[in-house]
C-alpha cells in the first residue's frame, strides 16, 4: 500500500499519515516496507494491526478534549416563532 492508499484506508490525510511517522507518542505507524521514489509502501497486514492498535487504544488527546469541551458546552436555545 502506497501514502494515498494508506490515507485512504485508515480515513486520515496523506500529511497525518507522514506526522505519524514521526509521532513519538502513543502508538506510532510502523516504518514502512521500502521507500521507492513514488514515496513509502507498506504490507496490508502492517497497516490493518496498526488500525487495530489505534482502535484499542482510544481516541487520541485532540479528539476526547473535542468531545469534553462540547459536553461543557451549554445547549443551544433555538427561540421559537409566536
Amino acid at each position: 500500500m502506497g501514502l494515498y492508499e494508506v490515507a485512504e484506508y485508515l480515513g486520515i490525510s496523506r500529511s497525518a499519515v507522514k506526522s505519524r511517522l514521526e509521532a513519538t507518542n502513543g502508538v506510532t505507524l510502523p516504518p514502512p516496507l521500502a521507500t521507492l521514489r513514488c514515496g513509502p509502501i507498506w504490507e496490508k497486514t502492517t497497516i490493518e494491526e496498526y488500525r487495530n492498535a489505534r482502535r484499542a487504544a482510544g481516541p487520541s488527546a485532540p479528539y476526547r478534549w473535542t468531545i469534553e469541551r462540547r459536553k461543557r458546552q451549554a445547549p443551544i436555545r433555538h427561540h421559537q416563532a409566536d
